[in-house]
């Protein structure tokens, strides 16, 4: 008796938690298809959102305004699946991603800005857009290859510069006025 005892005491609460934990993997069963279902859902109604990226920054591009395009690409690239559902769209959204921040950090060289253009840089070789676009890989040599790039004429400079050259009467004066603020004038 006391062994059947014994064997109640053991069986029965090893039954009931038994019958439990397969209560608890039905209902989570469940909740994981409804959240792989809403999951599905939300990708789904991202991919018109990107699409109107991709579109908006095919528009900024061709308007020329390259910092617009930069970032409307960057939320296509957001929101387009890199999957079948999305088609094409996602690739081309990388590639506009690329080619309008290869611009956007040549312009910003222009103006003297070699951080952000190297931050740009970055960005786009990043593992999230495209770590082979070639172009982005050239700039950003030549960007940290010493002596490539003039470092010395930053925004200052520049302006400097622009304010020194309106009150010059001819291209002699301008020269002489631009020598004297150039900071490497000893070659001069």
């Amino acid at each position: 008796m006391k062994k059947n005892s014994a064997l109640r005491s053991l069986l029965l609460p090893g039954f009931i938690a038994l019958s439990q934990s397969l209560i608890c993997l039905s209902s989570f069963g469940q909740n994981f298809q409804g959240v792989a279902d809403r999951e599905i859902q939300r990708r789904q109604s991202a991919i018109p959102q990107g699409e109107a990226a991709l579109a908006r920054g095919k528009a900024a591009m061709e308007a020329k305004n390259f910092t617009l395009a930069h970032e409307e690409y960057r939320t296509a690239v957001t929101y387009l699946p890199d999957a079948v559902v999305s088609g094409t769209a996602h690739d081309k959204a990388v590639e506009g991603f690329c080619k309008s921040g290869v611009t956007l950090a040549e312009q910003r060289i222009a103006e003297g800005r070699y951080g952000e253009a190297e931050a740009i840089l970055r960005e786009i070789l990043s593992d999230r857009y495209d770590p082979n676009c070639r172009p982005a890989m050239a700039l950003l040599t030549h960007l940290q290859q010493p002596g490539y790039f003039n470092k010395t004429m930053g925004p200052k400079f520049i302006a400097k510069v622009h304010r020194q050259s309106r009150g010059s009467k001819s291209a002699a004066d301008r020269g002489r006025r631009l020598l004297q603020l150039w900071p490497l004038r000893s070659c001069a």
